[in-house]
């Protein structure tokens, strides 16, 4: 959990400085998909059988 919220508060810094409307949307993307991620969801997700 530590990780993420360092990752999150680099990845605000960046965009503050960036001041891009895409780069901050990529970086929500990128946030929630390292959220899911260290969650294990993303696993799940991943394994889930094919239908």
């Amino acid at each position: 959990m530590q990780s993420l919220v360092v990752t999150g508060a680099l990845v605000f810094g960046i965009v503050v400085i960036a001041g891009d409307h895409v780069i901050a949307g990529w970086a929500i993307v990128a946030v929630a998909l390292a959220g899911a991620a260290h969650a294990g969801v993303l696993v799940r997700v991943l394994r889930r059988p094919r239908t």
